[in-house]
């Protein structure tokens, strides 16, 4: 009987120390401006991990210390030799859930550079809401209003959301403000990892960046993936390298929109971003795709000037991305003629490979260029003459709410073959593409069941099979952001050895709705498509 009881009381021991091994993590509930400069003085000293949800919208009142720190220098003597690495990480990597509430009146004014030992030439500062966030932050659900973060240094990162960020911000708001540093963005200077998604800055008066800095709408140097966001009504972008989206691109930047910005202007300007490719390897190629620059009002870039990418380095892609400018012209100048195009105002080194190609991009027709000889390309070498490209003059001229079937009446009338009792992939994309924050649903339906089968019924990516020969219609409905029905005219032949691969992809052969020229991109399958740097 006391053997058992030892057993029953052993168990529930077991049971009380399991129950305390396995109880959820501290979530800090945050309410009040004390309530967070109280969470931030814990992250600061160590517990970089705390989780936090707020309960309510904070109106700070005081100048703002970061959250989160992640210093690297080098220490020297007196003499300034190098002698060893000092590291200070106390990058946040929690998750801070704003629940739909707001901060107002952020300000980091002048953030103090941090200084290594008697070391005056190394120094750094981060500024923002967050001034580092490591690679399992999540940033979410969260608005942040009426901002003025600012920072000294020539190693300086400044964004509201986060100076550095190498986890997932997810949306976040950023409404109103001016941002000042070396390298600076809407959201965050510095994105090195990590993603910034279904967010957008909009109605900031300034974003500055340094003499041979940085600056772009929602991020300075980015390095990361940038997808499903949006840059919009901001007066000025300012910086060496300048962008809408980004000034300086070396991740991917995927489903963006960059919306009436008043003027763009550095060495390096461009309606998404200002340079990209300069860092990127064979390996990790940087990529802008399916990105909207939209009622820009000017783009001056000392050196170069594109409509969509100022200067465009040989390891980069750019795919269904155009300048549309129907309010107002966008005025695009460059100190060079040959440096001044509606797409690129720059373009090196992409003959060496078939992946790196400029497709399906244009600028619009009430383009005002400063060179008359200016053109879809500015400067190409005579090496780089003949890559793949898809670019032209668009006459867009009519308001914004008739943009999609515009873009819709430029991909009608097109006809699909397939052979018979062959799979058949078939993908939606934009020329150029219309990206945003909002969902749009896909609804397909064949005309004849009997000749063509589409499966799933919705959905951007489809199957499409031929069951018996004849001509059937396929329509596409898209609802949503986007409201247009497309048509394709699908014919079913015999099945040969030339024929399509069986659950292969189109590779554009034989005409065709192929993912290069049917519709409007897959926005859900964006995500996929990034490459984590």
């Amino acid at each position: 009987m006391k053997h058992r009881r030892g057993i029953f009381l052993l168990s529930c021991a077991l049971i009380v120390l399991l129950s305390a091994g396995t109880a959820m993590a501290e979530v800090v509930r945050i309410g009040t401006e004390s309530d967070l400069a109280a969470f931030r003085d814990r992250v600061n000293n160590g517990e970089v991990t705390l989780d936090a949800e707020l309960t309510a919208d904070i109106r700070l009142t005081k100048n703002w210390v970061p959250i989160g720190q992640h210093i690297i220098g080098v220490s020297h003597d007196i003499l300034g030799r190098s002698f060893d690495i000092v590291e200070h990480n106390y990058s946040y990597n929690g998750m801070f859930n704003g629940n739909g509430h707001s901060i107002y009146s952020l300000i980091v004014t002048e953030a103090e550079a941090t200084e290594y030992l008697d070391n005056p030439y190394w120094r750094i500062s981060i500024a923002g809401l967050f001034g580092a966030t490591g690679p399992r932050a999540v940033i979410k659900n969260l608005t942040i209003q009426c901002s003025e973060v600012s920072a000294n240094g020539e190693a300086s990162a400044v964004g509201a959301v986060a100076g550095v960020n190498h986890g997932t911000i997810s949306g976040v708001d950023v409404m109103g403000g001016k941002f000042s540093g070396y390298d600076t963005g809407g959201i965050a200077g510095w994105a090195l990892n990590g993603v910034i998604m279904n967010s957008r800055a909009h109605g900031q008066h300034s974003i500055t960046g340094g003499s041979s800095g940085t600056a772009g709408g929602l991020v300075g140097d980015n390095r990361a993936v940038i997808t499903n966001s949006s840059a919009m009504d901001t007066k000025a972008i300012t910086a060496f390298r300048a962008g809408g989206i980004a000034g300086q691109n070396d991740g991917d930047v995927l489903n963006a929109t960059a919306r009436n910005i008043r003027s763009i202007v550095g060495y390096n300007a461009g309606g998404i971003v200002g340079i990209t490719g300069e860092f990127c390897t064979d390996e990790k190629p940087a990529s802008i795709i399916n990105c909207l620059a939209m009622d820009i009002w000017t783009i001056n870039g000392g050196g170069n000037a594109g409509g969509v990418v100022g200067f465009h380095e040989h390891s980069s892609l750019t795919m269904n991305s155009g300048l549309v400018t129907v309010n107002k012209a966008t005025t695009l100048s460059s100190e060079s003629k040959c440096q001044e195009g509606g797409v690129v105002g720059e373009l090196i080194g992409v003959v060496s490979l078939p992946l790196y190609l400029i497709q399906n991009c244009f600028y619009a027709s009430n383009t005002i260029f400063t060179h008359e000889e200016s053109k879809p390309i500015g400067n190409v070498p005579l090496e780089a003459m003949n890559p793949r490209y898809n670019v032209g003059v668009y006459d867009v001229t009519a308001d914004p709410e008739s943009l999609p079937a515009i873009l819709a009446e430029l991909e009608q009338g097109i006809s699909l073959t397939v052979e018979l009792g062959k799979p058949f992939h078939l993908d939606v994309t934009t020329l150029p593409g219309k990206a945003g924050i909002e969902e749009i649903s896909f609804a397909w339906e064949s005309a004849n069941a009997n000749i063509v089968t589409v499966s799933p019924a919705n959905g951007p990516a489809v199957t499409v099979t031929g069951v018996a020969l004849g001509t059937a219609n396929l329509t596409c409905k898209i609802t949503g952001e986007i409201n247009t029905t497309l048509t394709c005219v699908v014919r079913v032949v015999a099945a040969s050895d030339g024929g399509n691969t069986p659950d292969g992809d189109h590779s554009g052969s034989g005409g065709g709705c192929s993912t290069a020229s049917f519709a409007l991109f897959a926005l859900a399958a964006l995500p996929f498509l990034a490459r984590r740097k």
